[in-house]
Order: C-alpha cells, then sequence, then structure tokens
C-alpha cells in the first residue's frame, strides 16, 4: 500500500441529493487509514457544480487532507516555522557578514508576525514545500496585496526555510526548489508600480524650499542621486573634501540612529557640479564639524521629518503622480530623477554614474580593473560636464 497519507479518491457518486466521494486517510492516532466520506455539492440547486468543477474541488479537498496530516504528524520536538524565524532573525542581527540594520530587522519581523506566522507558524520547517507557501499566497490574495508585496513576502518565507541548518557541516537540513507556478505567486508589473521621477520644474521649486536645512537637503539630493538617509549621515569635518566638491558616502541615518552602509557598492564618493559645491558651501558657513543637517540639539535630522515636508513641497508645487493618481512621490524619487538625468540626458560614462550612485560594477572585467575611487581629476570633469538638471536659485548665506 502506497505511504501517502491519502489516497487519491473513488470515483463520485450520488447519495442523498449530494455528490460524494470516498477516500482513504490517515487519521492521528489510527495504525492504518480510515475510510472517509467527503461531501463536494448538492446534485441540484444554485450551488450544483458541473463534472470539471467537482473534479477540482475533489482535488483541493485532498490537498487539504494531505497538509492537515502533515501538521499532524509532525513531533512535538520539531522546530516550527515561527520558532525558525525567531533563529533566523537572532543570526541577522548579530552576523559579521552583511549585517542587517535595525529598520530591515524589525521589517522582517513584522512580515513574519503579521503574515507568515498566522497561516504556517506551526507548521514544521520540514513540512514547508510549495504548496504550503500557496497557502500564504492564496491568503494574502484575498486581501488584495499587490504582486510585489507577495513576493516580498514568500522571500522571507524561503529564507526561514533555508536558515534551518546542520550545526556540524552547515550544509541546509531543507533544501527545496521553490516553483512559482505552484506557489501561484503573480507575475510583478513593473509598469503599474508607482516610481515616480521628478521633472526639472519641480526639482526647481524644491531647491527653492523655504526652510535652509531641507532646501540644502532637496538640492543636494536631487544633484547627487544619494538616498536622503545617506545625505543625513553626512558630517562636515568627516565627509565633505576641503573644496566642497566631493562628498564621501560610508554611513546613513536608520530611526534616530548613525550606522555605516552594509554594501560595499553604497559606500561611495559623489563629486558636485561647482554651483552645488557653492551653495554647500555657503550653508555650512563656519561650521567645521558635526552633522550636515541635524535638529537644534545636533542629533539627526528625522527621515519622516523630511518626508512630510517634500509632501508639503509637492502640494504647493501641484505635482501629481503620473504613476499613481493624487498619490505624491517618496524621498527615492530624487535619486530615480538623477540616474534617468545622467542616462539619457549627458554622455555621462555608466562606470562613473554607476560608481556616484553606488550601483555594483557590471560584469566587464575592465570596469573593475579601472578604479574611479582614485581618478577624482576625472570624476569632477565629468560632473562638471554633466551638470544637474534643474535651475539652481541664489542660496543666503546660512550659519549651522
Amino acid at each position: 500500500m502506497s505511504t501517502r497519507p491519502i489516497q487519491n479518491g473513488s470515483k463520485e457518486y450520488l447519495e442523498g441529493g449530494w455528490w460524494k466521494f470516498r477516500a482513504q486517510v490517515y487519521v492521528p492516532g489510527e495504525d492504518k487509514r480510515v475510510r472517509l466520506s467527503f461531501r463536494l455539492c448538492p446534485a441540484e440547486g444554485p450551488e450544483a457544480l458541473n463534472k470539471h468543477q467537482r473534479e477540482a474541488l475533489k482535488r483541493r479537498i485532498i490537498a487539504e487532507q494531505t497538509l492537515k496530516y502533515e501538521k499532524s504528524v509532525a513531533s512535538e520536538d520539531a522546530v516550527t516555522v515561527e520558532q525558525q524565524g525567531k533563529i533566523l532573525l537572532e543570526r541577522l542581527s548579530m552576523r559579521n557578514r552583511g549585517r542587517l540594520t535595525d529598520k530591515c530587522i524589525r521589517q522582517y519581523e513584522r512580515v513574519m508576525r503579521l503574515h507568515i506566522n498566522p497561516i504556517i507558524g506551526d507548521y514544521p520547517v520540514s513540512a514547508i514545500f510549495n504548496a504550503q507557501l500557496k497557502l500564504v499566497v492564496d491568503s494574502l490574495s484575498a486581501v488584495g496585496y499587490t504582486a510585489s508585496t507577495m513576493h516580498s513576502i514568500i522571500h522571507v518565507a524561503k529564507k526561514i526555510v533555508g536558515s534551518a541548518v546542520d550545526p556540524r557541516t552547515g550544509e541546509a537540513l531543507y533544501p527545496r526548489t521553490w516553483n512559482a507556478d505552484l506557489i501561484g505567486l503573480p507575475f510583478r508589473n513593473v509598469d503599474a508600480q508607482n516610481t515616480p521621477v521628478f521633472s526639472r520644474e519641480i526639482l526647481t521649486g524644491l531647491a527653492a524650499y523655504n526652510e535652509p536645512r531641507l532646501r540644502m537637503l532637496f538640492t543636494l539630493a536631487a544633484a547627487t542621486g544619494a538616498r536622503v538617509g545617506e545625505l543625513l549621515g553626512i558630517e562636515i569635518d568627516k565627509h565633505i573634501s576641503p573644496d566642497f566638491r566631493t562628498i564621501t558616502i560610508d554611513q546613513q541615518v536608520t530611526g534616530s540612529a548613525v550606522v555605516h552602509l552594509r554594501m560595499l557598492s553604497s559606500r561611495r564618493e559623489v563629486d558636485l557640479h561647482p554651483d552645488i559645491a557653492a551653495a554647500l558651501r555657503a550653508f555650512v558657513g563656519e561650521s567645521k564639524s558635526g552633522l550636515l543637517f541635524r535638529t537644534a540639539t545636533g542629533a539627526p535630522l528625522p527621515v519622516g521629518f523630511v518626508r512630510h515636508h517634500l509632501h508639503r513641497a509637492l502640494t504647493s508645487l501641484g505635482y501629481s503622480s503620473d504613476m499613481a493618481e493624487n498619490k505624491l512621490a517618496g524621498t527615492h524619487a530624487f535619486r530615480r530623477s538623477r540616474d534617468g538625468y545622467l542616462r539619457n540626458e549627458t554622455a555621462c560614462p555608466e562606470s562613473i554614474y554607476k560608481f556616484w550612485l553606488g550601483r555594483a560594477v557590471g560584469a566587464d572585467v575592465s570596469e573593475r580593473y579601472y578604479n574611479f575611487r582614485r581618478d577624482r581629476k576625472t570624476r569632477l570633469e565629468w560632473a562638471e560636464r554633466c551638470g544637474y538638471g534643474f535651475d539652481l536659485p541664489q542660496f543666503p548665506p546660512h550659519v549651522q
């Protein structure tokens, strides 16, 4: 006899006005299969199904019974998905190589708590296959999550399974071949995602914002393509060159903390056009140290504060996203705008603007041989030649 927990079932039959089928199922506490009868649908009426619909329902019932069996036969000492998720979070927070930021760890924990544990949290890790992840996808689809969000959540579930390793050898205990079709993951529609960019007019308006710190921040974000968190982590005496033409990016603000960047490609130098450098020099004034963008107490300027004023400025400028009606843009739109400007409106070499934006070097070996980190003169020439893609208003001197 097959060792499967449930057989495929008998042919459907009519009994008492219902379509039914029988199947032999293992029941917890029994040494052998028990023959059970399962209802499919009424033979007549609005809830009646045709032959193909009944066959599909039959297969679904069999699949559900299989999942119930796998869940019930798990030993009491087996590590569950919820327990393994906690182990994964601990490893991510303590590892030396590529340690995640506290914000990323909190995001992982939130995904596990809200979307994974309620569905498959008490399943043993050894029992997680494509069919189990499909349960998570089905629950997300029912709520109406986007394809991109579902991919991100399932990615966390896969990492939980992959994090179960043999402590002696480091080999994965439960290697899996994941199948997006069986899991039911929809295709990501990149064209439908809200990825706005700012026009020259909007960038010019943001560069003239009435708050000096944010005016300078918006200008640097538009002229460099650096992430706002990276700009908030700039310290005057550590990261700004004496001629104000180059900014070193090696840390960022996360929450209220300043942390070093995790990715090596993100640690870089960004060169400025002379006009932007002059504006930066005027903004710094007589300040010699401390954060470039800070509160009155010297603490990092909160990212939420920046986002609030950005939305306020965009509203006053009459901005509306082309991707989503009546939806404002986030701070990452500065980065997209700079990327698009350098790619499409300048002759800047790809290796240089990738270096400025903190992108990984391509597969071409020559790109790795020629280190732009050491060729500041060439970078400065290209920074001046490329420009910055918007009109820069006159900056009044501002002392920190």
